[in-house]
């Protein structure tokens, strides 16, 4: 008999014999009246967005109206890094971000990102929320910023200018790439043999237009929500990188939260976060026919093609194990074996 397996992302809420009630339901709860501000870079449709609309609407609704967020859309508030460094100084309550902005001052965040690190989804969410997730969580609390949640952008694929496609690992030789501003994408756009272009991402649709750039890489529902099908028509689907985000709280503003308003909190955000990375899930999937109609022209890289891209990648990975710290990256990997061993 087949005994169908329940994924870590709704295993997270699923607790035998327990039932989730919000603090607000006892009559001594110690709940304030609130107004929460989010900042995200993103547009107000995008998943990660969504996920933080429906903090709001959770949050508001397990405090009984008392606690309320208001989600700023379109990177008003400031870009990531802004928005992170408001966070840390207590200006600015809550933000949505990627959590490779954080590699800077907490390097274990950059692991999570090896090239093709993960194979799938459901191996994400077990590291994510397993004991490596908690560590990441601890080390970020101890900078200045309160990790409620994981929230997700997915795998991401690489998407060039007409002219400039890639349908083998040698395609990326000498192409200029645009990455973000992190050790670890620098070094794997340059291990594949291309160029690595760091840039800020509103800057990017400008430089595919005008040919500053050939091309960059992004999660499928980035690729639709930024209509970088009008200026990069070519797409290779490699799922080479995995990008998780996370809904976070300042933590001087956190402390200063009563027992109950946390606890009404962390359940909103928790039930948040798998809303989010389901929503996430369903749009890319749908993303991939959404650019196909637009016109773009997708490869799937063959397996031997994606292993000559390992095999490029290997040292970029050796290299980074001994920055972030190999003790680190080994529970890491040992985790995930776990996993790959429990479902083979």
């Amino acid at each position: 008999m087949m005994v169908k397996r329940i994924s870590p992302l709704l295993a997270a809420l699923i607790v035998p014999g327990v039932m989730y009630f919000s603090a607000i339901g006892n009559a001594s709860a110690q709940v304030n009246t609130h107004l929460f501000r989010i900042s995200a870079a993103n547009s107000e449709t995008h998943p990660q967005n969504q996920g933080g609309f429906k903090f709001a609407e959770l949050l508001e609704k397990k405090s009984g109206g008392k606690m309320k967020a208001k989600m700023f859309s379109n990177g008003a508030l400031g870009n990531d890094g802004q928005s992170m460094a408001a966070l840390q100084g207590g200006s600015l309550d809550m933000m949505i971000g990627t959590l490779n902005n954080f590699g800077g001052t907490v390097k274990e965040t950059l692991a999570l990102e090896f090239p093709f690190l993960f194979k799938s989804a459901d191996e994400a969410d077990f590291i994510m929320d397993g004991p490596i997730g908690k560590k990441i969580k601890d080390k970020m609390a101890e900078k200045g910023i309160v990790d409620l949640a994981f929230f997700e952008l997915g795998f991401r694929h690489f998407h060039t200018r007409k002219g400039a496609p890639i349908k083998t690992a040698d395609d990326f030789n000498g192409k200029k790439l645009r990455v973000q501003t992190t050790a670890v994408y620098i070094d794997l756009v340059n291990g594949l043999g291309a160029n690595a272009v760091p840039m800020g991402f509103n800057e990017t649709y400008t430089a595919l237009e005008q040919g500053t750039i050939d091309g960059m890489s992004n999660p499928l529902i980035n690729m639709v929500d930024g209509k970088f099908y009008e200026v990069s028509p070519n797409l290779a689907i490699t799922n080479h990188v995995y990008q998780p985000s996370f809904l976070g709280m300042s933590k001087r503003l956190y402390d200063k939260l009563t027992a109950d308003e946390r606890k009404i909190i962390e359940e909103a955000a928790t039930e948040a976060g798998v809303y989010q990375r389901k929503l996430s899930r369903d749009v890319a999937a749908k993303s991939l026919d959404q650019l196909k109609a637009k016109g773009v022209t997708v490869t799937v890289l063959p397996p031997a093609e994606l292993d000559k891209m390992r095999d490029r990648l290997k040292p970029v990975i050796e290299k980074h194990t001994q920055q972030i710290g190999p003790e680190f990256v080994g529970e890491m990997m040992s985790e995930l074996q776990k996993y790959r061993s429990a479902h083979k």
